[in-house]
């Protein structure tokens, strides 16, 4: 079973070594996929051939077994890092029990079909849109790289991953570059998904009903609804003229229907890294001047459209109920297993005194909730900020208080310093707002 899974280098064993004096009791870290493909076309709506070659375009950059990438292989990932499903039984938060699952190790290979994806990932339903792809598949390997050289190799580990392909590849990822191929002496680290009522990381998939219920009432307070209306008129309507999807609906006109902000902001940061123009698929060199005008037409929205949106989330946050949704079960997790100041040793400590390591694999909504529920000062300050691809939160339990890093970053947050230490009163504070109060 453990035949692909190769022994740890003497650099990394010496690497562990040398952190152990300074390492945290426990860390517990959430990060965000990597880079993908976007989650719909809103390109090509009215144009058969466009819709096609934009499909192809996104198809030839998903990473894939038959395409690997030069630091992630399908196959020693799939014996290391195995993915695990919960079967569907009762006490479905317990991953230890033969109530989960393992994903066959084909869960990975890439078809048209969406019945050929074992495990009924919820992004699989649309190929190739909201793929991971080789360039997020390679920035989720240097993710754990950079893990592992600030924390070290030697820890308990465990994982946990939304119910969607993308961050179940990236998770392992991440434990590819964090711990490296492991030894045969050592056991597998299952990518747990969770069921869906135990999700902590996608309140909208954990409770879809209530979390829409949540949204509309803080789409129907009066502000809101104004300065969406305006932003409408004076951002959507503009780039309709160039590209239909924005409503659903073709180019050009009013707009008809529901404008989907994270598609638009979407459509810009995807095509952006991938070298596409905004407006069509040609190339820079078969572009007309009309294309060319266009193009220009719309580099001046993309910051627009990324501010909105982020004045969007804000103003969704700033609903106590529905930010406890959303940031609170995690936050809720981290305060639970570490337990109170005085009991560290009983949280943290784990098999054969180990120290734990848990790493949640989720999504940038995921990592804006936490932020917003500890006050982060970088989305009290910043009303650009929106997570990129891999980024990622840590909280380190020392004997002495909680830190919070965001890419390995202090983080200042209301209730720490400025490195983002935050004493054990502070901590207790915080797990109380966010309803989290350790037992």
């Amino acid at each position: 079973m453990y035949s692909r899974c190769k022994y740890l280098s003497t650099l990394q064993r010496r690497l562990s070594t040398s952190k152990q004096e300074t390492q945290p009791l426990a860390v517990y870290l959430f990060h965000r996929h990597g880079d993908r493909a976007p989650s719909k076309s809103i390109l090509c709506t009215d144009d058969t051939a466009g819709r096609s070659s934009e499909s192809a375009f996104w198809s030839s950059r998903l990473v894939s077994p038959s395409s690997g990438t030069p630091k992630f292989s399908f196959a020693d990932a799939n014996a290391c890092f195995p993915v695990w499903k919960y079967a569907g039984l009762s006490s479905p938060s317990d991953p230890s029990s033969s109530r989960y699952t393992p994903v066959s190790s084909d869960h990975c290979t890439f078809t048209g079909d969406p019945s050929s994806h074992t495990g009924d990932f919820l992004d699989v339903h649309n190929m190739p849109y909201g793929y991971l792809t080789k360039v997020g598949m390679e920035g989720m390997v240097g993710v754990g790289e950079r893990i592992g050289e600030l924390y070290g190799r030697d820890w308990e580990v465990k994982c946990y991953s939304t119910n969607y392909l993308r961050t179940v590849l990236s998770a392992q990822g991440v434990l590819t570059g964090f711990l490296g191929p492991l030894s045969p002496s050592q056991d597998p680290i299952k990518v747990v998904v969770r069921d869906q009522s135990q999700d902590i990381l996608n309140a909208y998939d954990r409770d879809p009903e209530l979390m829409r219920s949540l949204v509309i009432q803080a789409y129907n307070k009066t502000d809101f609804k104004e300065k969406d209306k305006v932003a409408t008129q004076e951002i959507a309507r503009p780039i309709k003229e160039h590209i239909g999807g924005v409503d659903g609906g073709v180019k050009g006109g009013d707009i008809e229907g529901r404008v989907d902000w994270i598609h638009l902001a979407d459509h810009f940061v995807c095509r952006g890294r991938h070298g596409l123009g905004l407006t069509t698929m040609e190339g820079k060199e078969d572009q007309t001047d009309e294309v060319r005008e266009a193009e220009k037409e719309m580099e001046k929205y993309e910051d627009i459209v990324k501010e909105h949106l982020v004045w969007r989330f804000g103003k969704w946050f700033g609903e106590k109920e529905l930010l406890n949704q959303v940031g609170g079960p995690m936050i809720r997790e981290v305060a639970q297993s570490v337990g109170k100041g005085g009991e560290l040793a009983v949280g943290v400590v784990g098999k054969g005194g180990t120290k734990k390591f848990n790493v949640y694999s989720c999504h940038d909504v995921s990592l804006l909730g936490i932020l917003y529920a500890l006050k982060a000062d970088v989305v009290e300050r910043d009303k650009m900020y929106w997570p990129d691809y891999g980024s990622w939160i840590s909280f380190e339990v020392w004997d002495d208080g909680i830190k919070i890093r965001l890419n390995g970053e202090g983080v200042k947050i209301e209730e720490g310093d400025e490195s983002g230490k935050v004493g054990w009163g502070e901590w207790e504070k915080i797990a109380r707002k966010n309803k989290a109060r350790p037992s």
